[in-house]
């Protein structure tokens, strides 16, 4: 397979290999304009892959699966490996390998310890340059707040100088370098954070398409054809296609779920409007009820006071009654007490005839007092 980095366009990570990449996986492609004298010995350490990337100076990397995947970490090489690695960095002020290191590790893959060191590597090619000395810690750590974005790394790119970069002289800075190193920054940081912070292709696409993917629209459709004709990497494209084709897919799942969901909320609120109506309905029902009683309440009340103040003038009558009706009772008894005394005497002196008369008037009397009461009791017996 070949891989190609360090231009203005960067590949998507995880491209869909063609036919001729497949069978790359096990046989490195030739480049056609390289002479069969300038063939280079495939990489068989890491330092190898290192000398060799940069030996491109950022051209493609003609490599295969298994030259990546045969790659093994040697812990006594690691202090030649880093030398070598800072000695190239400095010789690449426009950091044209690193992404084509990054390409390549993402479409080959390989073994995770190798993986690791590959990035780390790169990591330090990255924080070597000025571009990415204002960031080390937010390039090194991916918590680190404010996250570093792609955007920061652009515009740091957009005013890094000459000077910083090593270079003799400012017309070896001109625009068309400045972008090259402005895209191949990005490229490096975007396909680093996927490779080792697992940033999604989401998040690559729409970084990159906002800060590197930014020519406009062709407002001829001769003109958009025959660019997207001319394109060199059919893969690309065809990555990009799918992804715009699963986020329309994805956009039209969530249109119709939300139109779903709107249509059950709408529901539910005519719902719940039939309800407020019907507790609204109920609630003036209820208070006029509540109306009604409070008036009964009223007329009770009423009622009641009346009734008491009736019950007070009555109880005074009653009391005046009573307080009568006792004076005579007790009257009328003191006089037949002293018929009956009379009447006493007169029998114990042998006067029976006496006795006889005091008794039966005496009797007379206590009947007819009782007649009267019984005649105030309503007639009860």
């Amino acid at each position: 397979m070949t891989i190609e980095a360090g231009s203005n366009s960067a590949a998507l990570p995880g491209a869909a290999k063609s036919e001729s990449a497949a069978s790359a996986e096990n046989s490195a492609a030739p480049d056609p304009k390289q002479k069969s004298g300038d063939f280079k010995p495939r990489p068989k350490t890491i330092l190898d892959l290192i000398e060799y990337s940069y030996g491109g100076a950022g051209k493609k990397l003609y490599l295969a699966q298994r030259d990546l995947r045969e790659l093994t970490v040697d812990q006594q090489s690691a202090d030649a490996e880093m030398a070598s690695l800072r000695r190239s960095a400095a010789a690449d002020p426009f950091l044209s390998v690193p992404p084509s290191i990054l390409v390549a590790l993402a479409e080959l893959g390989a073994e995770p310890p190798v993986r690791r060191r590959i990035l780390e590597l790169v990591l330090a090619a990255m924080a070597s340059h000025p571009v990415f000395a204002a960031h080390l810690e937010r390039l090194a750590e991916p918590a680190a707040e404010p996250e570093l974005s792609a955007r920061d790394v652009s515009d740091t790119a957009k005013r890094v100088t000459f000077n910083a970069l090593g270079l003799k002289k400012a017309a070896e800075f001109k625009e068309t370098a400045r972008e090259r190193l402005r895209v191949n920054a990005v490229t490096s940081f975007m396909l680093f954070r996927v490779l080792r912070d697992g940033w999604t292709l989401d998040r690559f696409v729409e970084d990159m398409a906002s800060v590197v993917w930014t020519t406009p629209s062709r407002t001829r459709p001769e003109d958009a054809a025959a660019v997207l004709a001319a394109a060199r990497s059919t893969d690309a494209l065809s990555q990009l296609s799918r992804h715009s084709e699963r986020l329309l897919s994805d956009r039209d799942r969530q249109t119709g779920e939300a139109r779903a969901e709107a249509a059950r909320e709408s529901r539910r609120a005519d719902m719940a409007e039939e309800e407020n109506r019907r507790l609204a309905q109920q609630f003036e029902s209820e208070k006029r009820k509540a109306r009604d009683l409070s008036d009964q309440v009223a007329d009770l009340t009423h009622s009641l006071e009346a009734e008491r103040s009736n019950r007070v003038v009555d109880k005074s009558h009653l009391v005046d009654d009573y307080e009568v009706l006792r004076t005579q009772v007790i009257r009328r008894l003191s006089a037949q007490v002293g018929l009956l005394r009379d009447g006493l005497h007169a029998l114990r002196n042998g006067r029976t005839g006496v006795a006889e008369e005091f008794l039966d008037r005496s009797l007379t009397a206590i009947e007819g007092e009782v007649t009267r009461l019984k005649d105030l009791d309503g007639g009860g017996q």
